[in-house]
């Protein structure tokens, strides 16, 4: 499973790390380079807004979309959404 999941929000020059075993997000100084994912702030905010139905797939999203991940990413909307604000 993916521990660590880096997102780098364009439009805000801001770097989230979200930890998924430890369960924590936070903001920290990374390059855009070095992101996993690219995504602009509304799109992210959409994103946790609404509760997704995604399938199961094959390769590196699997563990982003798994039951359990995808339980962690929607308990987690609140927290997310405040701190890019």
């Amino acid at each position: 499973m993916v521990a660590l999941i880096y997102f780098h929000i364009y439009d805000l020059g801001k770097a989230v790390c979200f930890n998924l075993r430890r369960g924590t997000v936070e903001v920290i100084n990374r390059r855009k380079s070095d992101c996993d994912i690219e995504v602009g702030s509304q799109a992210l905010w959409y994103a946790f807004k609404f509760a997704w139905v995604l399938a199961r797939s094959n390769g590196t999203c699997s563990a982003l979309l798994a039951r359990r991940s995808l339980s962690f990413w929607w308990s987690k909307r609140q927290e997310i959404l405040d701190r890019l604000a």
